[in-house]
């Protein structure tokens, strides 16, 4: 048995690095929270992190790369009766444009205006109670 072969069970058995500065959550569709640039501009966010976020724009021709975007996340949350709505208060956010594929743009966040932890947390938890397959799989 040659060293290469001996150390192959060694190379499976480690964990994988995680190169990511941020953790990224993706949505089960219609469940991400909404980028809210002005009262009559509104879209939806697939997946986030504390450091960006992909959002889906209808028309992808209006944005740039490199351009500066600033708005608002509005995440969801459970009410009194249990049914989930759109929390009142929102994150601040500003970035800049990073790729644009199709009808997606990526946005990375200036550092000081990163979604805080707390809310990745508060949205990790709420998408595990209501999709506990979600995070055991990669198609959802």
């Amino acid at each position: 048995m040659s060293e290469e072969e001996i150390d192959r069970p060694k190379k499976l058995l480690r964990k994988p690095v995680q190169r990511r500065r941020f953790y990224r959550l993706r949505y089960p569709e219609n469940e991400g929270p909404r980028f809210i640039i002005d009262e009559k501009t509104v879209y939806r966010v697939f997946e986030i992190s504390e450091g960006g976020a992909r959002v889906y724009v209808p028309d992808s021709s209006l944005f740039h790369v490199h351009d500066t975007l600033e708005g608002e996340l509005r995440f969801r949350e459970e009410n009194d009766d249990g049914e989930e709505a759109y929390k009142d208060e929102t994150v601040p956010v500003k970035g800049i444009i990073i790729r644009i594929h199709e009808s997606v743009i990526v946005i990375q966040f200036d550092d000081k205006d990163n979604v805080p932890l707390e809310n990745m947390i508060q949205e990790q938890v709420r998408i595990r109670a209501k999709f506990p397959l979600a995070f055991s799989t990669k198609e959802y």
